[in-house]
């Protein structure tokens, strides 16, 4: 299946008229996307009407520094040594690669990390200003406030005289320290300045909910901030066919990252509590990785509960759909935090959109979007609390089906990326970039 911007490339190439669409160079970490905020990113993108997208690709800091799981370290050999370019989705992105002393440096931790920084972000301007100057974009869209992605894309717009939207898919910094596991002090305070640094420097900003727009007003951003919630991309996943309920044990399903600050941790006392009451009549399954897998497992496994579960471990996007069908129930864990607070995590849409029932945490940006009837809600979620919810459920199989109903008919009707992209395109249009022509001194200067 074509994606959109395959659709819309193959049409420009078919037709006799001058192609219309201005460039946007679009800088991001995972290319092609690896998770939510990655994914969030390129359906936006790739579902812009006027605009052509094209990806320059920094490292990411918790990839380079092998301060992520096991299965992302061989994406940092796309960022050594050589810039390399890929494509997806009829989108073309660029790698932009860094030595490999400076990678040696990255792992060494305490200056020597300072150290590489310092010497990457110059080394990464210089080489995306040298592709935008071949791009010639019209406009910059920078993934996330991110302390190199942020850092390097922010300058590169600046230094091209090309004006920049920011996306905040997230609270970043507070999401950054709980899922490195950072103690200290300093650390955090200098991550918190970074992205100040980036927030105050757009000329305009989407985020995914209004709070996590307020915290960043307050830490000083001055540029309009617009509301463009999370989504689902309906093509990969089916309308109902009718059916809530599959077959044999009552499967709950929990996707996306394995971590403490997702509320994991606790997930082995629910299936704990679960079990020791209706044993086989449940079965919980989980699909994703992180810093938290290993130690979720050992916990599992300690108290004899594997019996009782399935561990998927990282899947494709595309797969999604399929183990969703095999669940009877999915849930959003979330414990109350400064990252979750203002979450609107885009499992959630995907949970719906396949019409399974959810049990998911009472987060204030979660409820900006979701009404009571699309899902059961609770505060202060804890284990006791949702293995009761889950029991309640897997006895009552027509409540199972009216959440369900109620939370596919939501998503559906105002949750597609397309329709979403449509309020991330606006933006785009009111920046109002200068004539390229202007732009080229600029990019001759740095990139020569």
């Amino acid at each position: 299946m074509l994606s959109p911007a395959a659709h819309r490339f193959a049409a420009d190439a078919a037709s006799d008229s001058p192609v219309t669409h201005r460039t946007v160079a679009v800088f991001a970490e995972y290319f092609p996307p690896y998770i939510g905020s990655d994914r969030r990113l390129f359906h936006l993108v790739e579902n812009l009407q006027r605009w052509r997208p094209e990806y320059l690709i920094t490292p990411p800091l918790r990839v380079i520094t092998r301060r992520c799981e096991p299965a992302l370290l061989p994406y940092a050999e796309s960022f050594r040594d050589s810039d390399s370019t890929v494509y997806f989705g009829g989108i073309r992105g660029s790698y932009l690669s860094l030595p490999r002393f400076i990678h040696h440096l990255y792992t060494r931790g305490g200056l020597r990390l300072q150290l590489a920084y310092a010497l990457s972000i110059p080394m990464l301007v210089r080489k995306a200003l040298r592709r935008i100057e071949k791009m010639r974009p019209a406009a910059i869209v920078v993934g996330h406030p991110s302390f190199i992605t942020g850092v390097v894309g922010i300058l590169c717009a600046k230094l091209a005289r090309l004006p920049v939207l920011l996306d905040y898919p997230d609270a970043w910094t507070p999401l950054a320290v709980e899922t490195s596991g950072h103690r200290g002090k300093w650390i955090p305070k200098v991550m918190r300045y970074i992205e100040r640094f980036v927030a105050r420097r757009p000329n305009r900003i989407t985020c995914i909910t209004h709070l996590l727009a307020k915290s960043v007003r307050d830490d000083g951003a001055t540029a309009p901030i617009a509301i463009v919630p999370n989504g689902v991309d309906l093509r990969n996943f089916p309308e109902r066919n009718g059916a809530t309920r599959t077959s044999g044990s009552f499967r709950v399903l929990y996707s996306g990252r394995l971590e403490k600050w997702a509320g994991t941790d606790d997930l082995v006392g629910v299936i704990d509590r679960v079990c020791s009451r209706i044993g086989h009549r449940a079965h919980f399954m989980f699909v994703g990785d992180g810093g938290g897998a290993s130690d979720l497992r050992r916990d599992i496994a300690a108290r004899d509960l594997d019996r009782y579960c399935t561990f998927f471990g990282f899947q494709p996007y595309e797969a999604m759909s399929v183990l969703l069908a095999k669940c009877d129930l999915a849930v959003l864990p979330f414990p109350d935090t400064e990252t979750t607070r203002v979450s609107l995590p885009c499992k959630i849409f995907e949970y719906m959109a396949m019409g399974k029932p959810v049990i998911a945490a009472d987060l204030p940006g979660i409820r900006e979007v979701m009404p009571d009837q699309a899902a059961i809600w609770i505060k202060d979620i804890t284990a006791e609390a949702l293995a009761e919810k889950i029991i309640e459920l897997e006895r009552d199989p027509r409540h199972c089906d009216q959440l369900a109903e109620a939370g596919y008919r939501v998503v559906r009707s105002h949750f597609s990326w397309e329709l979403l992209s449509t309020a991330f395109e606006k933006e785009l249009d009111i920046l109002s970039p200068r004539p390229i022509e202007k732009c080229a001194p600029a990019l001759e200067l740095v990139a020569s």
